[in-house]
């Protein structure tokens, strides 16, 4: 496989290919995606490989869906200089402390505290004691 594509992709092991079913707005479509990866089959078999995968999702959900979807990040025209990495900043703040206190539900939560500024305020200011609500 390496010297294949030794030019280009150096450290290839494995070429692999993945087959899901999707289920969206009650519809169902068979998706087929490709990937590469530079662990020999002894190291990550199709099992590993699929595991490899989920995780990557699971990140991808978790993180850039929270980022993007539900504080707005990628919809932000804020372009004053420095401004967008403040509010990537004060946005990572606000997950990290939605992850401290186990909330699941970040857009509900978001809109509990804007109804309630009071409650977030007594949150940061106190010590971290009190529960979402």
């Amino acid at each position: 496989m390496n010297a294949h594509f030794k030019e280009e992709w150096a450290g290839i092991a494995q070429v692999f290919m993945i087959r899901r079913t999707v289920i969206e707005k009650g519809e169902e479509r068979v998706e087929i995606v490709y990937g590469m990866t530079s662990l020999p089959r002894k190291k990550a078999d199709a099992k590993r490989i699929l595991e490899l995968n989920r995780r990557h999702w699971f990140i991808e959900n978790r993180l850039h869906y929270r980022r993007d979807v539900t504080l707005g990040e990628d919809a932000s025209q804020v372009r004053v200089q420095g401004a967008p990495e403040v509010l990537a900043a004060l946005n990572g703040g606000i997950l990290a402390v939605m992850d401290f206190l186990s909330i699941k539900n970040v857009a509900k939560q978001m809109r509990h505290y804007c109804a309630h500024p009071e409650k977030i305020l007594q949150l940061l200011l106190g010590n971290l004691s009190v529960q979402n609500g």
